[in-house]
Parts: C-alpha cells; sequence; structure tokens
C-alpha cells in the first residue's frame, strides 16, 4: 500500500484549502477570488486568497490530490518557508500572466497555478523520478511527464477560447515554479 507522508506547509494548505472551500458554499467568501484590477471588488489581498478557493468538489480535489503527491517531495527539499514562497509566488505570478493574456472581466479562484508550480517543480528536482498517470499501465520520468503536461497548457492557452479554465494561469504557475526553483540551485541553496 502506498502511503503518503505530508509534511507541515502541504498539510496547512490543504487544510486551509478545505476550510474555506466548506465556508464558502455559505456564499461568505466572495471577497476572497480575485477580481479583476478594475473592478469595484478588487483588493490586493485577492492575489494570494484567490489561490485558497475553489468553484467545485472536482476542482479542489484535483489540485489538492497533486499537492499531496507531489508537494511533501519538493518541500523537504527546499524547507517549509522556501516552499511556501514558491507558492505563493506562483498564485501572484499565474494570476499576473493570466490577466495580462486574457481579456477578462470574470474574477479567478483556484489553486492551479501554485499546482503547476508544484508540478513543474517537481520535474526539474526530480527528473528522472518515475512517475504515472491514473489508469495508465504504464509510468513517465517526472521532467517529461511535466513538460508534456506544461506544454499541453500551454497549447491550450494559444488555441482555447473562453473555456472557464486559465491556461494561462497554469503557464504562469509553472514557469514560476521552474524560475524559482532555478535560482536556488543557482546561488546553491539547494
Amino acid at each position: 500500500m502506498f502511503k503518503i507522508k505530508l509534511t507541515p506547509v502541504v498539510k496547512d494548505i490543504l487544510v486551509i484549502n478545505i476550510i474555506l472551500f466548506i465556508v464558502s458554499r455559505f456564499g461568505i467568501l466572495d471577497r476572497l477570488i480575485l477580481f479583476p484590477y478594475d473592478s469595484e471588488y478588487f483588493n490586493p489581498f485577492q492575489y494570494i486568497t484567490y489561490a485558497f478557493m475553489h468553484q467545485n468538489f472536482l476542482h479542489i480535489f484535483m489540485n489538492m490530490l497533486m499537492l499531496i503527491f507531489l508537494g511533501p517531495s519538493i518541500e523537504k527539499r527546499i524547507g517549509h518557508k522556501r516552499f511556501i514562497s514558491m507558492y505563493i509566488l506562483a498564485a501572484i505570478g499565474s494570476a499576473l500572466l493570466h490577466y495580462t493574456m486574457v481579456d477578462s472581466d470574470t474574477a479567478l479562484l483556484g489553486a492551479s497555478g501554485s499546482v503547476f508550480a508544484v508540478l513543474t517543480g517537481f520535474g526539474f528536482l526530480f527528473p528522472n523520478q518515475k512517475m504515472s498517470i491514473m489508469l495508465l499501465p504504464f509510468q513517465f520520468k517526472a521532467k517529461y511527464l511535466s513538460m508534456v503536461l506544461f506544454g499541453f497548457e500551454l497549447f491550450r492557452a494559444f488555441s482555447s477560447g473562453c473555456d472557464g479554465v486559465s491556461h494561462w494561469g497554469h503557464v504562469g504557475g509553472g514557469i514560476v515554479g521552474v524560475i524559482y526553483l532555478y535560482h536556488l540551485t543557482k546561488i546553491k541553496k539547494l
């Protein structure tokens, strides 16, 4: 049986997301999602809080599942403070790229940008680690799987209209994750 050992920051992020998801079902946290900067509802703190809000159960389930499987390895490798820094910076970078590339007046929510930083970061730090995708009978090296998933999101970002998914946000988060970890390796902090 596969056993997952949650690290402190991953566990805290998971708990915060679950609590906010449950409380948001009552409609009292609507101001925590990220509104466009020209909206009357915009507030700068939303660049962080939106990454802890989710639209529905599948949205939070998929994001937290990826965080649980990949996040602890990165947190153990780079430390608690650096992991939360990467996660928050990815949320901000994700939102900035989304609103730069998409002319949208809709609000943004979800941890997907930060989770994409975790995905690309895992491929960067553990390139030869074998990974599998649910229900597929074969495995991939992490570097290839993260590149393929990143490439898919980049393709979708350029080709999709308004499908309700922030593909540019995913791309932004993925870029921030790799740049952050690359910077850490270059200054010999890992």
